[in-house]
């Protein structure tokens, strides 16, 4: 049984963030991120609130009319702010939407929720450029994202604990393989599941693994010692696919 004493924190790193869809998920944590920042500002969050609670109905007047930089269907949408008075108080409002032909002191029917006054629309708008229902998809997004990010890592946070905790390098036997077709017109190296038989004692076990592989790459991993967790023996990790860094330092 051999253990790593010591893993210097750049090899650390540098193993933790050898996967390729850790990348992935990282981006698109940052496009749904971005795209979920800039929009929750124009999320409609009381649309709900309208149709199960109980309103009061007022007519109210136009103030101002402005133009947004968001589309809906095609369609510009506005946003308008008024005001209407509730009990000789003035208050303000203003909703997304578009209104046909309406222009500054037009008069406009509001609706406001009748215990709290200060969440009011113009009726046949919204009170953001778009529903909260456009949100879930980000939050979906959002979740691939973490999904593809925090899986990987976490499984080589468990690969850094085999190497401290005490590990085995044993033979392999080249089980099957199975070439993902490539997509037309594009120099990429292809993508290949390989699967791999080892034995430890009297008992097989079997590894697969995902990768994308130049012929090289291809030949070598063919051949490829493997990695066994000395406690848990079914935990296999191809050599080959290790930082070079790393397999210098498992040789010495």
């Amino acid at each position: 049984m051999t253990k790593l004493k010591s893993i210097p924190f750049l090899l650390k790193i540098k193993i933790l963030f050898s996967n390729k869809l850790v990348y992935t998920g990282l981006f698109v944590l940052s496009i749904s991120g971005m795209i979920l920042a800039t929009f929750i500002p124009n999320l409609d969050l009381y649309s709900a609130r309208f149709e199960k609670e109980d309103v009061n109905k007022v007519t109210g007047v136009l103030t101002a009319i402005s133009e947004t930089n968001t589309k809906v269907n095609k369609d510009r949408i506005y946003l308008y702010s008024y005001e209407f008075v509730n009990n000789a108080e003035t208050i303000f409002g203003h909703s997304y939407g578009k209104l046909k032909e309406s222009m500054v002191n037009d008069t406009v029917p509001i609706e406001y929720l009748r215990n709290e006054i200060n969440v009011s629309r113009i009726i046949g708008t919204k009170n953001g450029s778009f529903s909260i229902d456009f949100s879930y998809m980000l939050l979906e997004f959002l979740f691939i994202g973490l999904l593809l990010t925090f899986y990987p890592l976490y499984q080589q946070v468990k690969f850094l604990k085999t190497l401290k905790s005490g590990f085995e390098i044993v033979t392999s036997n080249f089980d099957s393989e199975f070439k993902f077709p490539n997509i037309p017109n594009t120099k990429t190296n292809p993508y290949y599941r390989l699967k791999f038989k080892y034995s430890i004692g009297n008992r097989e076990y079997k590894k697969a693994v995902f990768a994308q592989l130049d012929d090289l790459h291809y030949r070598r991993i063919r051949l490829s010692n493997i990695l066994v967790d000395s406690k848990k023996h079914n935990k296999g990790y191809i050599v080959e696919l290790f930082p070079v860094d790393l397999k210098k330092v498992i040789l010495k």
